[in-house]
């Protein structure tokens, strides 16, 4: 399937009397429709071609030049609509024993995460923020133990957590491979998983360092 997108590119740069430097365009590429999680595991990419086309009058003066970027699924994470009330999720703090770099602290988490949002799915319509919030340090702390989802191995999560939330959406739409780095995944996890809790719950403690685990 092809999609064309003819476009007029106007307000090049005057770099002096004589001359115009054309500016840089930013185009953003958006996919409708959704992949079949095998086609996705089985191929591990989608092949695209990309390409610009410019008037032969101009191709004497000026080419394009394609450069490609990846989302970081990082980016501005803790930027959700607060929760509608100071309700704190039972899983908070995480135990005095949790640490970021080991992936079993990673997974008690997750599993924590996962028994409140089957035990509390009225809090969807209660307090979407609160929900959303939830979700999303529930993929983060999924992702941190199987960085390689939705590829590799990776056990199935109660169907009753939907497959949703800012994180998990960027991290499936970009190539996991760049951001899973085993030694600077965890940190970054940790951090954003951090700046949430203090964005949506301040003064809340993370982890509790006064109780065992």
């Amino acid at each position: 399937m092809t999609t064309t997108a003819p476009l007029v590119y106007d307000n090049p740069i005057a770099t002096d009397v004589t001359r115009l430097t054309p500016k840089t365009l930013n185009v953003k590429v958006r996919f409708i429709g959704e992949l079949p999680l095998e086609l996705v595991r089985a191929a591990n990419s989608m092949p695209l071609q990309i390409s610009v086309s410019v008037p032969p009058e101009y191709a004497h003066f000026t080419w394009p030049v394609l450069e490609v970027s990846e989302q970081d699924p990082f980016e501005n994470v803790e930027h959700f609509t607060p929760p509608i009330t100071s309700e704190v999720p039972s899983f908070l703090p995480l135990p005095a024993t949790f640490d970021f770099t080991d992936a079993d602290s990673w997974a008690s988490v997750a599993e924590a995460i996962q028994d409140w949002v089957t035990q509390n799915p009225e809090v969807k319509d209660r307090d979407p923020g609160l929900w959303k919030m939830v979700l999303n340090l529930f993929w983060m702390s999924y992702v941190a133990v199987y960085p390689d989802f939705p590829r590799g191995s990776w056990p199935k999560w109660d169907p009753r957590v939907p497959l949703f939330g800012a994180f998990i959406e960027q991290w499936i739409h970009a190539r996991p491979a760049l951001f899973s780095n085993p030694i600077t995944l965890p940190y970054r996890i940790w951090r954003a998983f951090n700046a949430i809790i203090e964005k949506q719950l301040p003064g809340q403690p993370v982890v509790n360092v006064h109780s065992p685990y």
